[in-house]
């Protein structure tokens, strides 16, 4: 899959990218575009660089008005934790387990610096076009 700033994940726009293959564990694995859900039913982006920072989106916002949370992760075995801020100054927090097996992150969220107060999120690698 290709991954960067300004993604379309309903294939409506382009833009440009690399190319990359989800990895085997590490930051192999979490670089690049991750799509699911939070709350069970929420659309869910995340885009993982290697250098620690952090992409995500929710409800569509990539798509509807390109408004974007911007953030850093750490990586700890296959534990990944991190934050993003929104433009508004809206900020979240995110605590994840990896299955490095089925290419899944599971974890929950939180308002501020609590990473688990919002409830949970589920992320698919789409690393694979």
């Amino acid at each position: 899959g290709t991954y960067g700033t300004g993604v379309s994940y309903v294939n409506q726009g382009t833009f440009n990218g690399k190319k990359h293959n989800t990895g085997a564990s590490g930051h192999s694995f979490l670089k690049g575009y991750w799509l699911g859900n939070y709350s069970g039913m929420f659309d869910y982006l995340m885009i993982f660089e290697e250098d620690g920072k952090i992409t995500a989106g929710a409800n569509g916002s990539f798509y509807y008005n390109s408004v974007a949370g911007k953030g850093l992760y750490e990586l700890y075995g296959n534990t990944v934790i991190g934050y993003y801020v929104y433009p508004n100054g809206y900020k979240y927090s995110f605590k994840g387990d990896c299955d490095f097996a089925s290419k899944t992150i599971t974890g929950t969220w939180g308002h501020g610096d609590s990473n688990s107060d919002g409830g949970s999120f589920y992320l698919s690698a789409m690393n694979f076009y």
